[in-house]
């Protein structure tokens, strides 16, 4: 059994992106193509741990499961999952630092 996760174990996406990159590469990521760099280091961290929604008026954090996550796109450099059918968009979104870690790999 996994164990409890809160909201303030979390790291939002779009910073978990920046910090994943400056541990692999060892400096910030540049600012051309910034957003599509982060989405694509959001798909990196996605593929490698779990992946949480933070939704407003709930308690705790609700891991997204793989299928919903192969449903969206990332945009606006993580900060978002967008899907194609009628769903809206997720805002807010955090990972683990051991997410983060298992992505260096």
């Amino acid at each position: 059994m996994k164990p409890k996760i809160a909201k303030q174990d979390l790291i939002a996406l779009p910073l978990a992106a920046r910090m994943l990159y400056q541990r692999v590469y060892g400096a910030l990521p540049p600012q051309t193509h910034l957003a599509e760099r982060l989405n694509g280091l959001a798909y990196r961290l996605a593929r490698t741990g779990d992946v949480y929604a933070i939704e407003p008026g709930k308690d705790a954090p609700r891991r997204l499961s793989r299928r919903e996550i192969a449903a969206g796109h990332f945009r606006n450099g993580g900060k978002e999952l967008h899907f194609t059918d009628e769903r809206g968009p997720i805002v807010h979104i955090g990972v683990t630092r051991r997410c983060i870690e298992k992505a260096a790999k």
